[in-house]
């Protein structure tokens, strides 16, 4: 399987550039009225892909995520984007923002139930991603914020329940208590203006504390292991929706917008899968963790995905190998970091 090389400095620079004109600044001189046409197509994110992991060129490239536009607008865009990049190699994916995955076993589907809460919805459903354990011994529930916590909406002590109360909302049992979460700093609104190291984010993570009942129904569980930077480009999950799938690292280093359901937000050092065969996850999915092949090490945490039809050339048609849904994943490392968790248990 492909070895993953690191980051050539040359495009970190060039993508430093880029995300500094088209993304943390503004990318039009004024926001026009509603009836108005957006002249130049917003960018919504900017990575370093691997175009190894999916055809036989070697090196990696710069990609930028851009709003679908006619073939004039996008043109005008690309033309901007080599002038920038001066020869580096570049490639503009329609595609538009990513968005959010949200929809007692590893990999089954969990929620929160809230049902007086009106700003927590009442049937919602994500993935238990794995179990998680603190310096003080502790076994937690580790899943998305966005899926558990819906970023403080659902208080501090919510139940979190299996199945999720889309799957089931009348038999579900009780696994968990939400515990503590990462959380998420909004975008500056609309998404064209400055974005400030302030609004930035790096994980989409939440923890709950299994309830002893469902510890023991969970039985005797492994070892935990301590998260590791993917060192190769396959990998593989298991979540709610699509189960068990397989695909390629095919971005190393991702920043730009993701839509949640309570708001769009920031996100930087994220990477980004493409299934190996149909979509590597879909809605449903968030929080499942995303194992390393080679070493069976958890390197990351699905968060969202947009559906890319292809690289955009002038004059030419879609065509590439960035076409289909692109998964993006938080670091398993950030997370246990930023979420103070010791090993993580996945199977």
């Amino acid at each position: 399987m492909p070895t993953l090389q690191p980051i050539d400095p040359t495009l970190q620079s060039v993508k430093k550039a880029l995300v500094a004109k088209f993304l943390t600044t503004p990318s039009q001189t004024s926001i026009p009225a509603p009836s108005a046409e957006v002249l130049v197509p917003a960018v919504t994110g900017i990575g370093i892909a691997m175009p190894s992991v999916l055809e036989s060129t070697p090196a990696q490239q710069i990609v930028v995520f851009v709003e679908d536009a006619s073939d004039c607008q996008l043109e005008s865009l690309h033309n901007q984007f080599n002038v920038e990049v001066a020869g580096a190699p570049v490639a503009m994916l329609r595609a538009g923002r990513f968005v959010g995955q949200a929809l007692p076993m590893i990999g089954s589907s969990i929620g929160p139930y809230a049902p007086l809460h009106y700003n927590v919805p009442p049937i919602t459903a994500g993935t238990f991603g794995a179990v998680a354990t603190d310096s003080a011994g502790k076994h937690y529930i580790l899943g998305s914020n966005h899926v558990m916590a819906y970023n403080g909406r659902a208080p501090h002590g919510t139940p979190i329940v299996s199945p999720g109360t889309l799957d089931d909302s009348v038999t579900f049992t009780k696994i968990g208590s939400r515990s503590r979460f990462v959380e998420l700093h909004p975008a500056a609104w609309p998404v064209t203006q400055a974005q400030a190291p302030a609004n930035m984010n790096e994980v989409d993570c939440a923890l709950a504390e299994l309830t002893p009942a469902a510890l023991a129904k969970m039985g005797a569980l492994p070892a935990g292991v301590a998260p590791l930077d993917p060192v190769n480009s396959e990998v593989h999950k298991t979540g709610r929706t699509t189960q068990t799938t397989q695909g390629s690292l095919c971005i190393l280093d991702w920043e730009g917008f993701i839509d949640l359901s309570f708001g769009t937000y920031y996100f930087k050092n994220l990477m980004g899968v493409l299934g190996n065969d149909g979509a590597f996850a879909a809605p449903g999915d968030s929080g499942a963790v995303v194992i390393d092949d080679a070493t069976n090490r958890p390197v990351g945490m699905v968060m969202a995905r947009v559906y890319s039809s292809g690289s955009f050339l002038p004059g030419a048609p879609l065509a590439g190998p960035f076409t289909g849904y692109i998964v993006l994943i938080c670091s398993m490392v950030e997370v246990c970091n930023q979420l103070h968790i010791q090993t993580v248990i996945t199977v």
